[in-house]
């Protein structure tokens, strides 16, 4: 059985969306789940969409 290390206060999470993109209805679902990561502590650093 793999067991994971838990993440550390303060820690870094970067956060990317597949290659085709997001979804518009999906944008919503996201933001709320960058901010309840913010929320706990976390730092997060968005990728950014190139065309």
């Amino acid at each position: 059985m793999i067991i994971y290390p838990y993440l550390e206060d303060g820690a870094t999470i970067s956060v990317t969306a597949p290659s085709s993109g997001l979804q518009a209805e999906l944008h919503e679902l996201m933001h709320s789940a960058i901010a309840r990561m913010r929320s706990r502590g976390f730092q997060i650093k968005r990728g950014i969409c190139r065309s």
